[in-house]
């Protein structure tokens, strides 16, 4: 899949993301995107004005969670690919840990996403 990857940004470097901002534009929704890898994806969507948030996993828990959904993965080779290490220094609005039961890494983005949508709305209550 990397060298898929790899190919089809050689064509052009945000070929997933416009596919997936081309479908949340169309629905006329708000948008998660999961599956952001590279920087270049990082600074599309900063420059698109996007919260960018990190979710991170124990490397244990990543592999065992891999093996579970038998996706085929060698940290050997799939660790050093740049999807995997390019945005390890950058900086997110949220950084949430799932090392646990979904519903608590639900719970703690909710509770950010509540706080984001609140500030967002406040600045429109004080113009009344």
């Amino acid at each position: 899949m990397n060298r898929v990857t790899d190919a089809l940004k050689g064509i052009d470097e945000h070929v997933w993301l416009k596919a997936a901002l081309e479908t949340h534009k169309s629905a006329g929704t708000g948008i998660v995107f999961d599956s952001m890898r590279f920087v270049s994806d990082y600074e599309y969507l900063r420059m698109h004005e996007y919260s960018v948030w990190k979710v991170t996993a124990p490397k244990p828990l990543r592999l065992n969670r891999l093996a579970e959904r038998g996706q085929l993965y060698d940290p050997d080779v799939d660790e050093s690919y740049r999807g995997e290490t390019e945005l390890e220094e950058l900086s997110y609005d949220g950084v949430f840990k799932n090392d646990g039961d979904l519903q608590v890494l639900h719970s703690q983005i909710r509770r950010e996403l509540f706080e984001v949508l609140s500030e967002a709305i406040e600045p429109s209550r004080e113009a009344r």
